[in-house]
């Protein structure tokens, strides 16, 4: 053992124990001015005790605590019980890792109580006996032990639950991801699924027929079993932007009123529709007015629907739809107006391909000098 005493402490290390060899021999602080006390500790067994420091005041004792760690505190308790006590309360409240041990003669019972609550783990009585000594500490030395192993098999199971909750958010988000690709997927096919429907539904009822006004009637016929009761107007391109009623479905209103109504919506919402590639759902007074203007009024309390029927990126047909609000348009006959548009534009081209076949394609030939479209019209 080599031992080094400075005037106010003394240090003394065990040779060639370490705590990594050893896990269960103690660092040993001892608060006693009494040389006699640390010679004890000599005399116990070498895998008891890997270094002994020992301090003369509480003082000197708080300042050795701060600066390294210890694992079992002495404290002389013979002169001052308050102030042992008062240390054995710090080294319990801020280094949890140490245990402290009362030096005394006789503590009275309320001693003995306050003690306990400041977490001292036992009073041993001077004179000091070696046995007694020994006990203890290999009494200690197994609860650190066990409290460390304890500490460990903590750390390890908090580790295996950090994995584990990481682990499950990861399999909770690639659900998630699976689960958003199921529901887009099923969307998409119930869409496709839809599509082929309403083509073949489309195609079944308006025929094959190669005549305009059989095409435009079934079509507002189809309108009309699909959506329900529904006022829709066709409206055919005619000389440059202007539109012309190709054909139209009055269900609650006078005829007076809807002329007024066609007229406006020829003249307003069907060019406004040329260019419009997606579908127009208009469901408040405010939005009718803000995208139709001030007659829209003849609209007012309407929900609406309108649509252009292309091909090629051309503008063949605008069917406009509407009814009071009451009886709102479900997104099933949203999906109908879809599909028909696309449905509609396809045909009304193999119509004009057809029935102008001997026209020259080149736009300005002499037969066809402006280079427009064909006009439509009942």
């Amino acid at each position: 053992m080599t031992v080094n005493q400075p005037s106010s402490v003394t240090k003394k290390t065990l040779p060639q124990v370490t705590r990594a060899q050893t896990s269960s021999s103690l660092r040993v602080l001892i608060v006693d001015a009494d040389p006699t006390t640390s010679e004890l500790l000599t005399n116990l067994e070498l895998d008891l005790v890997q270094q002994t420091v020992q301090v003369r005041s509480l003082k000197q004792a708080t300042k050795a605590l701060d600066r390294d760690a210890y694992d079992l505190v002495l404290i002389d308790a013979q002169e001052n019980v308050d102030e042992a006590l008062s240390l054995a309360k710090q080294i319990h409240d801020q280094h949890l890792d140490t245990d402290s041990l009362l030096l005394g003669s006789t503590l009275s019972t309320e001693q003995t109580i306050r003690a306990m609550r400041a977490g001292v783990c036992d009073i041993l009585s001077r004179p000091l006996d070696q046995t007694a000594l020994t006990n203890r500490f290999k009494l200690v030395s197994a609860q650190q032990q066990a409290q460390r192993q304890q500490h460990n098999h903590i750390q390890k199971l908090q580790q295996t639950c950090d994995k584990l909750t990481q682990a499950h958010a990861d399999v909770t988000r690639q659900v998630d991801v699976l689960c958003n690709d199921l529901v887009t997927a099923y969307h998409d096919l119930a869409t496709q699924m839809q599509q082929t429907v309403e083509t073949h539904d489309f195609v079944t009822y308006v025929g094959d027929k190669l005549n305009l006004e059989h095409l435009l009637r079934r079509t507002l016929e189809y309108m009309l079993e699909k959506l329900g009761p529904t006022n829709t107007a066709l409206f055919l391109p005619s000389v440059g932007d202007e539109y012309a009623l190709g054909g139209y479905v009055n269900c609650d209103g006078s005829r007076e009123a809807a002329d007024m109504i066609l007229h406006h919506l020829a003249d307003v919402v069907a060019p406004r529709m040329a260019d419009r590639t997606e579908l127009l759902h208009l469901t408040d007074n405010q939005t009718l007015t803000d995208w139709i203007g001030d007659d829209a009024a003849y609209l007012e309390d309407n929900h609406v629907i309108a649509f252009a029927c292309q091909h090629e990126d051309e503008t063949l047909a605008v069917m406009i739809l509407f009814r009071d609000q009451s009886d709102p348009y479900t997104q099933e006959a949203i999906q109908t107006c879809q599909a028909v548009a696309s449905l509609l534009g396809e045909r009304l081209a193999r119509i004009i391909r057809i029935h102008h076949r001997h026209l020259p394609d080149a736009p300005g030939s002499s037969e066809n000098p402006d280079g427009e479209s064909p006009a439509f019209g009942f």
